[in-house]
């Protein structure tokens, strides 16, 4: 479920609670429940109103669990683009590294034939 989903039916359930009709805002709400994938979390003999409110938890309970796991994705692929980097960065560090060494050791090779030579 990706972040706009996740606003949207959270925009969605603000707008089911405006329902001033209770039977049509307790279909919305099972509607909206199948919809997002949360369990059934009413009892039978329980008021619409329980029923209802224990929906709606569920509800709130299943788009929390969703921004959980979009967080968690969210946070390993950032660690995979970090260790793309180190990797890259300590590849660069090796290049870097032996330019820097062989330019000392030209540099050194070159001290050695001024000095030889005079």
């Amino acid at each position: 479920m990706t972040v706009e989903e996740m606003q949207s039916y959270f925009q969605r359930l603000i707008e089911i609670m405006k329902i001033s009709d209770s039977g049509e805002r307790n279909r919305a709400i099972i509607e909206l429940r199948n919809t997002v994938g949360a369990s059934y979390c009413g009892r039978d003999t329980g008021s619409v109103g329980e029923r209802d409110s224990q929906n709606i938890a569920g509800i709130h309970q299943a788009l929390q669990t969703a921004s959980m796991i979009s967080m968690c994705k969210t946070a390993s692929n950032s660690y995979k683009m970090a260790e793309e980097a180190i990797k890259k960065a300590t590849t660069t560090w090796w290049i870097a590294a032996v330019i820097a060494f062989l330019s000392m050791f030209a540099a050194w090779v070159a001290a050695l034939r001024t000095c030889g030579g005079s």
